[in-house]
């Protein structure tokens, strides 16, 4: 039986792209850890660590970013393109007149 079976689409979507991003995050965190335990003896850990974190910031808080929003826009997305598909939905401003 699939993973998703019983789910929604878009909850099966959801939890698979925030598994996604919650891989990726723990990924830049044992990065980080492998990183400060490469250093050499005579660097220091804290500045290390400091500039390691300025770098991955940004990523790291995109990836969550898009975790949280993008279902939300994703939902908005269909709903967007669903309006207006029903019979006599036609705008009148929108049809020729010859």
């Amino acid at each position: 039986m699939p993973p998703h079976a019983g789910l929604p689409r878009t909850a099966w979507h959801s939890s698979r792209n925030r598994a996604v991003g919650d891989a990726l995050v723990a990924a830049l965190r044992i990065a980080r850890a492998l990183y400060l335990d490469a250093l050499p003896a005579g660097a220091s850990q804290p500045t290390a660590a400091a500039v390691y974190d300025a770098l991955t910031r940004f990523p790291s808080t995109t990836v969550r970013m898009v975790v949280a929003v993008g279902p939300v826009l994703a939902l908005g997305g269909v709903e967007f393109l669903a309006v207006g598909e029903g019979p006599g939905d036609e705008d009148p401003g929108l049809t020729r007149t010859a």
